[in-house]
């Protein structure tokens, strides 16, 4: 069995003594990246407390789970902290966990697949796809080390968005939302890429991501988070959008005149469109990160959107700290998968937004691609801003939108 036990210490040492180490390590790792029943227990305690780690809390949280003896007693714990393992070399100690997981589980399937082959009496077709689907989960499941893209690939990879956006007729290198502001700003939702919105509450953020939702649908699979509406809410406003039905009637039931009309839209979209919502179980980042990662490999969806940032479970840390989680995270988890990821952010500022004045303004530029905000210039109007602050043309794009309310939809005013 594959084991790397150099680099189970090196982590867990480094996670003493490196906040942000213990920070990527919650993130990228899980309890069964270790083998050892000591640094097992040693993982469980401190992935479930926030940097920096407090050696005796770890060593009470290991001792009630009774596992301080397999670990070698609180003296052997303190001694991680003296380690001789490399901040510099995380990086490294991270990936052959990985890699020795992956064999670990390459090595489990095969011996299943081995008696899958041996009892089965089904066609030998349909035993080959059988173990072609099991191996391929592994792969799926498991981070290998190659050389990357050359400059030849980039430049294949590069002209084959070009030529898609250009046959298409769409001029968009991404997933069109059918929202012309934001098709025109972002090139619609890319692959690879983190876009923000930005806004005060009720300034119509879910409204607007909602509506780019359903038109990104008709072209791939969608999944929308949401930390604050049920399925049910969002359904009702997803039916006032399409059929322009008013809202407020449909929320009180008095749709007598139109139920023929929403049956038959709500029955065509449903057909017609992939789009999911997330259950109410996902509280948490680490939470989300799982569900979208479910999502890409069971499903195909490659367009999520998460509202809203700040309602996660914050998980002790403070909301600057917070937020720059769920920034890296974001950033990462898009570049391993290729997918697009919108996420929703409240600001608390009635000013006109720029990067500078944004709240958490620092990691949300740093790890998106996009920064989009909604502006209200003046409090009763239905007319909004949407506000480049960063992207494709460097922050200077600005379109006028006017919110519909009782229709819970967007419609362009600036031509």
């Amino acid at each position: 069995m594959r084991e790397a036990p150099e680099a189970e210490a090196a982590v867990l040492a480094l996670c003493f003594k490196q906040p942000e180490c213990h920070r990527r390590a919650v993130l990228e790792l899980s309890e069964d990246h270790f083998v050892s029943e000591g640094f097992r227990s040693v993982w469980h305690a401190i992935s479930k407390q926030e940097a920096p780690l407090d050696l005796t809390l770890v060593a009470e949280a290991i001792k009630a789970n009774g596992g301080l003896e397999a670990v070698g007693g609180k003296a052997r714990l303190a001694s991680l902290r003296f380690s001789a393992a490399e901040r510099e070399r995380f990086g490294d100690y991270v990936r052959l966990l990985h890699e020795a997981r992956g064999h670990r589980r390459l090595e489990r399937m095969l011996e299943s697949a081995k008696g899958f082959v041996e009892r089965s009496d089904a066609p030998l077709t349909s035993i080959s796809n059988q173990v072609s689907e099991m191996l391929t989960e592994v792969v799926r499941d498991s981070i290998t080390t190659n050389d990357g893209a050359t400059l030849h690939d980039a430049f294949t990879k590069a002209f084959q968005q070009t030529y898609e956006a250009m046959q298409t007729g769409t001029n968009l290198t991404g997933y069109r939302t059918h929202v012309n502001a934001i098709d025109e700003m972002i090139g619609g939702f890319e692959p690879g890429h983190v876009t923000t919105l930005m806004g005060e509450a009720a300034t119509g953020k879910t409204a607007l991501a909602l509506q780019a939702a359903i038109g990104a649908s008709q072209h791939v699979p969608v999944a929308f988070i949401s930390l604050e509406m049920p399925p049910g809410d969002l359904g009702q406003r997803i039916q006032s959008n399409i059929t322009r039905t008013n809202y407020s009637l449909i929320r009180r039931g008095d749709i007598a005149h139109v139920e023929d009309q929403l049956a038959h839209a709500s029955s065509d979209l449903a057909n017609t469109r992939k789009l999911w919502f997330a259950p109410d179980t996902v509280e948490t980042w680490d939470q989300s990160t799982a569900y979208i990662t479910h999502m890409y490999y069971t499903h195909g969806v490659r367009v999520f959107i998460l509202d809203n940032v700040l309602s996660l479970d914050y998980n002790g840390l403070d909301e600057y700290e917070h937020v720059t989680r769920v920034a890296s995270g974001s950033q990462r988890l898009v570049k391993k998968l290729n997918i697009a990821l919108m996420n929703l952010h409240h600001t608390n500022s009635e000013e006109k937004p720029t990067l500078r004045k944004a709240h958490s303004a620092k990691a949300i530029t740093r790890h998106s691609s996009n920064v989009l905000a909604l502006w209200r210039e003046h409090p009763e109007s239905n007319d909004l801003h949407l506000m480049e602050l960063k992207g494709r043309n460097n922050g200077r794009a600005e379109r006028l939108i006017r919110f519909i309310a009782h229709q819970q939809r967007f419609t362009d005013v600036t031509p």
